[in-house]
């Protein structure tokens, strides 16, 4: 039985103004984000959990850093 949804489609062709409406409707604007003292962080074990963490660590968005073991 052929599915209805194809597992491999084709996609439109789109220019590069289209492909960013498309992101900001789906994601909305694009924001800076601003200093903050803490950064809560609900993840799993997925290794990219924690370097996607570190990028506003890295940045200086984040003052001061701990974890539930200190």
């Amino acid at each position: 039985m052929k599915p209805l949804i194809s597992k491999e489609p084709i996609p439109p062709e789109l220019i590069e103004s289209k492909v960013k409406d498309l992101t900001t409707i789906v994601f909305g604007q694009r924001i800076k984000p601003k200093k903050c003292d803490a950064l809560f962080v609900f993840s799993g074990t997925h290794p990219g959990h924690w370097k996607r963490l570190l990028k506003p660590i890295i940045e200086g968005c984040v003052t001061k850093s701990s974890s539930p073991e200190e």
